[in-house]
């Protein structure tokens, strides 16, 4: 039995026509007239003479001219079947050319093959969806914690809307009336400023007005201001029930050697010409901290703020704090896009079978795939193979008719072979061409026709036959 093929030796044989000649040659030889150099040929027959020592036995064989034409649509249908098999379940499957045993082996390798990956895909498929499942319904869950955690928020603020908007519009009202305090200062700033030098008074502008303050002493209509005469007092005391005191002015009296009373003659009544309105607004406003009034703006707004707390303690029973209600909605926010990164990535992927899966499978598959071309190479030749005949002691080769090409055999115990493989072929061939007439032999070159060469384990005739049909078609094809 053949145990492994490896590259042999192959020469053209030679094809011929009719030339007028009585007779074509009836023999071929190996023939070394191609080389070159005399020196060259010499070393060539030195070594086939070696070769020819280890020859026990050889035959020729002769292949019709249709021989190449019938190979070349079994080289496009293997190669069709190979794309055909590298991509499993896709394209149209591709009719079998040879029908033997081989053909059912890859038919089978082949079902099997698919089955495989078939079993594997609905596996993957299964824990997919399994998966998908598991997912989901982790995610409905997370979803449903999210949406309660959002209605108790929605809830816990429904709560507090009334007094939030309650602080919220005080806040409001405390801010425009700081801001109307400091326009009041700003305004009294510039007027100060214009007075300096519009009368070219002897001290600098002012670049801020630190403080806009005053004193103050409740005083009914028959009870006098203290200071009345100066030109810092406000008298408010039939509209306010105060009095009115200036203090401290931003600016420096000078010594009265550089005009100080000028000074304080000019800029005193500028300083005082507001300070009603800024009353007003400081007394809207209530002192900062807890001795506001009730009735100012901060005094309520202290007020609000104790409602608000209030109402925030009761919301906190009820719903949970909003710090821990902000916590929970974070925390599922994240869970729930982590989760949903998942059942994408899931949703995403699709059923894959790794190479590693189905190798067995795949070199099954592979060994019929290349069973069935043997075959199918093989037998294409055989068909356009006839015996010509034993090779004779001469080591000529039988040649039977003008056209075709003839394919000498060559077997030799192989003296470089392992003890499994005691047996070989050696194979040339060479086309028959209408020149070779004149000819008494068909000469084969060893080198320009070496087809190949095969190794077996025993001395079987119609096994290194069918062998020989296999190395000269894949030499053919290729």
């Amino acid at each position: 039995m053949k145990r492994t093929l490896l590259v042999a030796g192959v020469s053209a044989a030679l094809a011929v026509l009719a030339t007028g000649c009585d007779s074509y040659p009836t023999e071929a030889e190996i023939n070394f007239d191609g080389v070159e150099s005399e020196e060259e040929r010499a070393v060539a027959r030195m070594m086939w003479a070696e070769f020819e020592e280890t020859v026990e036995t050889g035959w020729s064989f002769m292949l019709s001219t249709e021989v190449e034409a019938e190979l070349e649509p079994v080289a496009a249908h293997l190669k069709e079947l190979s794309d055909y098999l590298a991509t499993p379940g896709d394209g149209s499957k591709p009719e079998l050319l040879y029908d033997g045993p081989e053909s059912e082996a890859l038919r089978a390798a082949h079902a099997e093959y698919l089955e495989r990956r078939s079993s594997i895909k609905a596996e993957q498929e299964e824990e997919f969806e399994a998966r998908r499942e598991e997912l989901s319904e982790e995610l409905s869950s997370i979803e449903a914690d999210l949406a309660e955690t959002e209605e108790a928020i929605e809830a816990r603020e429904a709560m507090l809307r009334d007094e939030v908007e309650a602080v919220s519009e005080l806040e409001d009202e405390i801010e425009e009336a700081e801001q109307e305090f400091e326009e009041i200062r700003e305004t009294v700033r510039q007027e100060l400023n214009e007075a300096i030098e519009e009368e070219d008074l002897p001290i600098d502008t002012l670049d801020h007005l630190r403080r806009y303050s005053w004193r103050d002493w409740e005083k009914g209509p028959g009870e006098e201001c203290p200071r009345p005469d100066s030109s810092l007092t406000v008298d408010a005391r039939d509209s306010h029930g105060v009095c009115l005191f200036a203090t401290p002015t931003p600016y420096r009296d000078p010594t009265p050697f550089d005009g100080g009373e000028g000074v304080n003659e000019v800029l005193d009544p500028i300083l005082a010409s507001r300070l009603l309105e800024a009353y007003e607004v400081a007394e809207e406003l209530g002192p900062i901290g807890r001795n506001a009034p009730e009735d100012s703006l901060r005094g309520e707004l202290r007020q609000a703020r104790q409602t608000l707390s209030e109402r925030q303690n009761e919301a906190d029973s009820k719903h949970g704090s909003a710090r821990d209600l902000n916590r929970k909605h974070s925390r599922s926010e994240r869970e729930r896009e982590r989760i949903q990164g998942r059942l994408d990535g899931v949703e995403r992927t699709d059923p894959s079978v790794q190479p590693w899966e189905v190798r067995e499978e795949q070199r099954a598959l592979q060994r019929s795939r290349r069973e069935y071309r043997d075959a199918l190479i093989r037998t294409t030749v055989e068909d356009h193979a006839r015996p010509a005949g034993e090779m004779t002691d001469e080591g000529t080769f039988p040649v039977e008719g003008e056209e075709g090409m003839v394919v000498a055999v060559m077997a030799a115990q192989d003296a470089r072979a392992s003890q499994s493989w005691e047996w070989s072929i050696s194979l040339f061939k060479t086309r028959l061409e209408e020149e070779m007439a004149d000819r008494n032999r068909v000469p084969i070159d060893p080198r320009e026709g070496e087809v190949g060469r095969a190794v077996f384990d025993e001395k079987d005739r119609d096994t290194m036959t069918r062998e020989a049909y296999l190395e000269v078609g894949q030499q053919l094809m290729d």
